[in-house]
C-alpha cells in the first residue's frame, strides 16, 4: 500500500500540469537534434566618403586656381565632405603648411555624372609667405593624393643688372666683389671707370667705398678696413691693415679676405694677395695670414640674388663635384635651390620653377644643349625680367663648366627663341655682368 501511494500521487500531479498548461503541437514536433542558430545583427553599413578625383592634365605656375572634382560613390556628399582633406604646402620640397580646406574659401559647384567640383584661388596659400615657389598637395590624414599644383608670389617689378660686352680704350672694368648685409658670402658688381692712373689702388678704393646705395648689399663704410699699403710684387699684392681701421671688422674679416682677394684676381693678372695686420703675418680673427690668399676661375653656378633691394642679380657659387655629368645636375638642382652646393644666405633666388625639367643634355663640339620640358615656353610671359635671370643664370652657370664653349636651349627638340634670345646656334654669355645701374 506505501509502495503504491508515490506512484499515485506523481500521476495526479502530471496530470494537473498537463490540464493547466497545454503543451503546444510545435513543441511536441521539435526535432532535438537540430542546431541551434542565432538570428545574425543586420550589418551596420558606413557609406563611403567622398573622394577627389585627380586632374589629368599638368597644372601651371600661371594658372591662378587649383581645381578638382570630388566623386560619391552612394551619390550622397555630407556637409562635411570635405573634413578630411587639407592642402599640404611645400616650398623647395620641404613642408611649409598644412591648412584644412574647410578653413579656406572654396567655390563648390555641380560637376559632371554627380561629381563636385572644388575650386580654390592659390593667392590664399601665400598670403604672408616668403616670396618664391611653392607646390600644393590635397592630402588626408594617411597619404597626400599624387598631383601637384604649382605657385609663387614672387615680386614681380624687379629689375635684373644689366650685361655687357662694351668697354672703350680710355675705360677699365672693376669688378668689386662687395659682402652682402651680413657679411656671409661676396656678390660681384661690375662698374665701368676711366682709365686710373694707378689701377690698383684705384681698385681698392672702389671697393672700400662700398656699392651702390640700393643694390641690398652691405651698407657699412667703409665696405672693408682701410689699407694704407698696397704693394704688387711678383704678381702677388700685399694688402697691410692696421688695428685702428679694423674696429668692427674683427668678425667679418674672413669675408673681407675673400672680398679683396676675388676683386684683385679678377682685375689680374695675379698669383695672389696676401695680407699683414699691424705689419705682422700672425693669426687674425680666426684667419691664417701666413697663407697666399687665390681665386682661380671656377666652375659655378650662377644663381639669382636679391635681399631688400628692386634689383636682382647673380651670384656665382663655385662647384664642388669634379665629373662632368655631375656638374651639368648639380648646377640644374642649384638654380632650383635642391643643392647642398648653396650657402645658408637669404635673399637666394630659386631661378627654375619646380615644374620644369631636364629631359636631356649633350655635349658636341663644346656646345652644350639643354632640352627642356614644353612648360618652359610658358614662363614669366609677362615678366621679362625673371625670364632674363632664368636664361642667363642657365647661360654663365654651364658655360663656366671648362668643356662648353657655348650652350643652346632647346624646349623638346626645338630652338628657344624669345625677344631676348635665339638659341638656335649656341651663345656665348657677354664678357661682364652685374652691371652697376
Amino acid at each position: 500500500m506505501h509502495r503504491i501511494l508515490p506512484n499515485v500521487l506523481f500521476l495526479i500531479i502530471l496530470f494537473i500540469l498537463a490540464t493547466a498548461f497545454p503543451l503546444s503541437t510545435d513543441i511536441l514536433s521539435l526535432n532535438l537534434s537540430t542546431k541551434i542558430v542565432e538570428k545574425p545583427v543586420d550589418e551596420i553599413i558606413t557609406p563611403a566618403r567622398p573622394e577627389p578625383i585627380l586632374p589629368t592634365d599638368g597644372d601651371f605656375m600661371g594658372f591662378e586656381a587649383i581645381s578638382f572634382d570630388i566623386e560619391s560613390t552612394t551619390g550622397v556628399f555630407p556637409s562635411d565632405f570635405l573634413a578630411d582633406y587639407e592642402v599640404l604646402i611645400q616650398k623647395h620640397g620641404i613642408d611649409v603648411d598644412r591648412l584644412k580646406l574647410s578653413t579656406l574659401t572654396l567655390d563648390i559647384t555641380d560637376g559632371m555624372d554627380g561629381k563636385k567640383t572644388v575650386t580654390l584661388n592659390k593667392g590664399q596659400l601665400m598670403d604672408s609667405r616668403p616670396s618664391g615657389y611653392y607646390t600644393f598637395s590635397i592630402a588626408n590624414s594617411e597619404d597626400v593624393l599624387d598631383y601637384t599644383w604649382f605657385g609663387s608670389n614672387m615680386a614681380y617689378d624687379k629689375t635684373l643688372l644689366g650685361t655687357s660686352n662694351t668697354l672703350s680704350a680710355t675705360q677699365l672694368a672693376f669688378t668689386l666683389f662687395f659682402p652682402t648685409a651680413d657679411y656671409k658670402q661676396v656678390v660681384p658688381i661690375t662698374r665701368i671707370v676711366p682709365l686710373p692712373d694707378n689701377r690698383w689702388r684705384a681698385l681698392y678704393t672702389a671697393l672700400l667705398g662700398g656699392p651702390k646705395a640700393g643694390l641690398g648689399l652691405t651698407e657699412m663704410a667703409p665696405a672693408i678696413p682701410y689699407a694704407p699699403n698696397i704693394r704688387i710684387s711678383q704678381n702677388v699684392a700685399s694688402i697691410y691693415m692696421y688695428p685702428a681701421n679694423l674696429a668692427g671688422y674683427e668678425d667679418k674679416f674672413p669675408t673681407i679676405i675673400e672680398a679683396v682677394t676675388k676683386t684683385f684676381m679678377t682685375l689680374g693678372p695675379l698669383e695672389g694677395v696676401k695680407f699683414y695686420v699691424n705689419d705682422s703675418s700672425a693669426p687674425y680673427s680666426g684667419s691664417d695670414l701666413s697663407l697666399t690668399y687665390a681665386q682661380s676661375a671656377a666652375s659655378s653656378v650662377f644663381t639669382g640674388y636679391s635681399n631688400n633691394s628692386e634689383f636682382m642679380m647673380l651670384m656665382p657659387i663655385p662647384l664642388v663635384t669634379s665629373l662632368f655629368e655631375d656638374r651639368v645636375e648639380e648646377i640644374w638642382q642649384a638654380l632650383k635651390l635642391q643643392s647642398d652646393t648653396l650657402p645658408d644666405t637669404q635673399g637666394l633666388i630659386q631661378v627654375i620653377p619646380d615644374e620644369v625639367h631636364l629631359i636631356s643634355h649633350s655635349l658636341e663640339n663644346g656646345v652644350l644643349t639643354l632640352d627642356l620640358s614644353e612648360n618652359f615656353n610658358q614662363l614669366f610671359d609677362s615678366q621679362a625680367e625673371y625670364k632674363k635671370l632664368l636664361v642667363h643664370s642657365l647661360l654663365y652657370s654651364y658655360t663656366s663648366l671648362p668643356e662648353v664653349q657655348s650652350l643652346r636651349i632647346t624646349v623638346k627638340g626645338a630652338p628657344y627663341i624669345d625677344e631676348h634670345f635665339d638659341f638656335t646656334s649656341g651663345l656665348v654669355p657677354n664678357r661682364f655682368y652685374n652691371m652697376e645701374p
